[in-house]
């Protein structure tokens, strides 16, 4: 709106609204902080007023501007005024016509008889032309149409089958037809297709192997070390019966068991935390070799009150204990006083320069008892290719003998 004011303004006075000496820049201060400019009077005087006040609320609506200025249009009039057309009078527009008509029919009259008198032998020469045609005609139409020509006969340029067919012949007989080529050739040009296309890319390997500094040929494979091989049945040594204690504290009540231990296993005894379980004493007793262990483990009142404990809640915890992806159960079972479990798990082992990544498997076999509000578990834990032989010779057999006093 205030534009339009502007706009308005100098359409009507000639000039801008702020023209401070054609600075940019003043004009600018000037529209922002000068006061609005009054337009001489007139109709349009007060509408370029309020559309140029600087209040934006205070400026008029585009509908008032419309009805404004609709108001103030002025009617449309002729397009030519009538001033125009005062000198043309009546008479003297028909007398003019009177003058033209006269002079073009004596013209014309004129002309026409010089023109007859001088052509008189052309003017004959028309009227037989003209005779000569009208008898043609009446000719024509008084006798017959005339008949059409004979058969001209056969076209020059046309060709019947029989020379069609000898053309063909003699094509045939000029032109060389073409060799087939045999089998063995196509298969010798297959094979020699396939082996540009294999140089080309043997071609382009070894240069891309040349120009990033490497050898063309890849390093040979490190050799891998030979794992000893167990044998197909494992011999273990003569179990014999032990009695241990698996309390907690000095001066508590002796948590005696027994069970059968192969003669030559070491002895070790520790306490540990086993998750959110309560501590418990684990017995162990390892191999000459380290890689077999028979364990016995206490978790005193693990059935009373408050913690009330489950078999579910002691396979949880050992689960937890392992990284995602390196623990598998096999199998678990229980029953009231007693359960089964066989799990799977992976660890890192010693690691040397020639097998730095080397991962040790193993299988345990878990008997769970309840006796009392104590839980007692035995375990066998073998490495995993020795699991079947573990089972039956050390689980099975040793498990059996366990019994708590």
């Amino acid at each position: 709106m205030w534009s339009l004011g502007a706009t308005l303004f100098a359409a009507v006075e000639g000039r801008p609204p702020y023209d401070a000496e054609g600075d940019p820049l003043k004009t600018v201060d000037a529209v922002i902080h000068d006061e609005v400019p009054q337009p001489s009077p007139g109709p349009l005087a007060e509408l370029i007023s309020t559309l140029m006040t600087k209040d934006p609320d205070a400026r008029p609506l585009p509908a008032d501007v419309r009805r404004t200025l609709h108001d103030l249009r002025a009617e449309p009039g002729p397009l030519f005024p009538s001033a125009l057309f005062d000198d043309l009078l009546p008479e003297d527009v028909g007398g003019k016509a009177n003058e033209k008509a006269g002079g073009n029919a004596s013209g014309n009259a004129g002309g026409n008889a010089d023109e007859n008198t001088g052509d008189d032998d052309a003017g004959s020469a028309v009227s037989v032309a003209g005779n000569d045609l009208e008898a043609r005609e009446q000719s024509n139409g008084a006798g017959d149409p005339a008949p059409l020509a004979d058969d001209p006969g056969p076209l020059p340029f046309a060709v019947t089958e029989a020379a069609e067919r000898e053309a063909v012949e003699e094509m045939s007989t000029v032109l060389p037809q073409p060799r087939r080529r045999s089998r063995l050739a196509t298969a010798g040009l297959g094979l020699t297709a396939v082996l540009l296309f294999v140089a080309t890319l043997a071609g382009g390997f070894a240069a891309s192997r040349v120009l990033a500094g490497e050898p063309v040929l890849p390093p040979p494979p490190r050799p891998t070390p030979e794992r000893a091989q167990p044998p197909a049945t494992a011999t273990y040594a003569k179990a014999m019966p032990r009695t241990d204690n698996a309390s907690m504290l000095v001066g508590e009540p002796p948590a005696q068991f027994t069970i059968d231990v192969p003669v030559d296993w070491t002895k070790f005894v520790t306490q540990q935390s086993l998750g959110h379980l309560p501590t418990s004493t684990l017995i162990e007793y390892v191999s000459p070799d380290g890689s077999k262990v028979l364990s016995v483990e206490r978790f005193p009142e693990f059935f009373a009150e408050p913690l009330d404990g489950t078999f579910d809640e002691y396979v949880d915890a050992v689960v937890s204990m392992w990284p995602e992806g390196d623990v598998v159960v096999v199998q678990y079972e229980t029953e009231r006083t007693r359960g089964r479990l066989t799990y799977r798990t992976v660890d890192s082992g010693s690691t040397t320069d020639d097998a730095p990544d080397t991962r040790i498997a193993r299988t345990t076999f878990v008997a769970l008892n309840r006796l009392d509000s104590d839980l007692w578990v035995v375990s066998v834990t073998v490495p995993a290719e020795e699991e079947r032989a573990g089972r039956v010779q050390l689980f099975e057999r040793l498990a059996k003998t366990f019994a708590a006093q």
